[in-house]
């Protein structure tokens, strides 16, 4: 049941949250404040009923907050590269530059598009010639001078095309963010977000109002709309965002203002429910108590001696797990609190795996036991045990994995045979093992890329290695401890990182 991967990563359970300090950075101040605001609902094919309505919106209210504003609506190929051109060449050294986009977009092999209105494709290749590249255009803010860059992208509502292709896939892809850039999306990577039942889309509706709050950080604003999204869909769509801002940044400055909470349903937590944990601005998902099997599954040809014997585990209470690895991003925020240090950078036989933690959205890697444990302390929990991990990770399935492996499992190689995970490539060809990961450029991904487990948590069966709170003992599971088992006591071996699923 184990799997073959890279790297230490840690989950955290989680209480309650409280409320997040703030701390002090340098505040940036804009020479000048330009966006560009499309939006596109006249489509041919699956028309929108509120991207246009999001764009007139969104122009009045960056107008009021003082922004030199080019708009277009309902744009076909030529006006928006036309609007682009303009939009770019007003920005300058020292500006604050936003792209807002609202309407359809596809992902075609991990690259976000922007459709047209005037779009007549039928598969991927039309999608490259016919639409136009979101990250051609956040290349091209970047490339201004501009001190801040803000895209917002609410363009997942759906894939408009007709032709059906595996390398186009539902939703918006992850994207990463050059220094002084921030990222938000309507809903998460690989999801699709509800146009909204009145004038505006449930996203924009929201940034709408968090955009009229004076005193808010710009991390703080998109955390609001995370939230209020968030509750108003019930968890069914959550709205992602990746930052490399250096600085403090408020649409509306002024004194903090108060915020109301956002409105909650009356019931219990169900099992796979979504929250922000403002300490660290990642999503945790709730677990239930019950009770599993925990150890070697029936059938499984790949298990360990340490896995065995089989046997009932209980779970007495429901805890809150971080629904994917913790990410650069998120660790950065907590040494920001900290003041702790970066761990090295992760190589891979020489080769730099993410210089310079640029990518927020990739995974924390390199780091210790006790550094997981501190991040858990200072986000509010700590780390989950062995047995709650393997409790999540099996998300009430019997079986040795859960799920289809092609859709939850990364590879070795681009064979679409042999997965990083895959045990038999460690027993059948250990001694090449590395040198094949090696050749085939392989590495850790950003999180959420690949289908989540039944209650909603990513990379449970592959990515990188992930630290539980137990030590480690080759024959513990012969004590069948089947309450809330805390593992082993402390002894002279390492700390327990390595049981999972996969």
């Amino acid at each position: 049941m184990r799997g073959i991967i890279l790297f230490a990563i840690l989950l955290a359970t989680l209480p309650a949250p409280s409320q997040q300090r703030g701390f002090q950075r340098e505040t940036i101040a804009a020479r000048k404040q330009v966006a560009l605001v499309i939006g596109n609902s006249a489509y041919a094919n699956q028309p929108l009923k509120n991207p246009a309505n999001d764009a007139r919106a969104i122009t009045a209210r960056l107008k009021t907050l003082s922004y030199d504003v080019v708009s277009v609506f309902d744009a076909n190929r030529r006006d928006m590269n036309r609007a682009i051109e303009q939009f770019v060449g007003r920005v300058g050294s020292g500006d604050v530059a936003l792209f807002f986009y609202a309407g359809h977009g596809v992902q075609v092999d991990g690259e976000n598009y922007l459709l047209p209105i005037d779009f007549e494709g039928q598969d991927e290749i039309d999608v490259r010639s016919d639409a136009l590249a979101a990250g051609k255009i956040q290349d091209r803010m970047e490339k201004s001078g501009a001190q801040l860059n803000i895209v917002i992208l609410d363009a997942c509502r759906n894939n408009p095309y007709r032709g059906a292709s595996r390398s186009s896939t539902r939703g918006l892809a992850a994207m990463s963010a050059g220094r002084g850039t921030f990222i938000a999306f309507a809903t998460a990577p690989g999801r699709t977000a509800s146009d909204g039942p009145g004038q505006n889309g449930l996203f924009t509706e929201h940034l709408l109002g968090a955009l009229a709050t004076p005193g808010l950080m710009l991390s703080e604003l998109f955390d609001v709309v995370r939230e209020r999204v968030d509750a108003a869909s019930s968890g069914a769509q959550i709205p992602w965002t990746v930052s490399s801002v250096v600085g403090r940044y408020s649409f509306v400055p002024g004194e903090r203002a108060e915020i109301a909470a956002a409105p909650t349903v009356s019931r219990d937590p169900q099992p796979g429910d979504v929250k922000v944990n403002p300490k660290d601005g990642q999503r945790y998902v709730w677990i239930p108590p019950g009770t599993f099997t925990m150890g070697c599954s029936p059938g499984d040809s790949e298990c360990d001696d340490d896995e065995k014997p089989a046997h009932q585990v209980a779970i007495a209470k429901g805890f809150w797990l971080g629904q994917s690895s913790i990410t650069v991003g998120a660790w950065k925020r907590f040494i920001s609190q900290t003041g702790n240090a970066m761990p090295p950078e992760p190589k891979y036989y020489h080769r730099e795996l993410n210089p310079d933690w640029a990518n927020p959205q990739q995974p924390i890697v390199n780091i210790t036991w006790d550094d997981a444990a501190k991040y858990c302390s200072a986000a509010g929990g700590r780390l989950p045990t062995e047995a709650e991990w393997e409790y999540a990770a099996r998300a009430g399935t019997t079986g040795a994995r859960y799920g289809n492996l092609d859709a939850t499992a990364w590879y070795a190689d681009n064979s679409g045979t042999e997965r990083i995970d895959s045990a038999v490539i460690w027993r059948d060809d250990e001694k090449n093992y590395d040198p094949r990961i090696q050749a085939n450029r392989n590495a850790p991904k950003p999180v959420g890329m690949k289908r989540p487990n039944a209650w909603k948590l990513y990379d449970m069966l592959g990515n990188v290695w992930q630290w539980t709170a137990d030590w480690y003992g080759g024959k513990y599971y012969e004590q069948r401890d089947g309450q809330d088992p805390l593992g082993p006591a402390r002894r002279r071996t390492p700390y327990a990182a390595r049981r999972f699923l996969g």
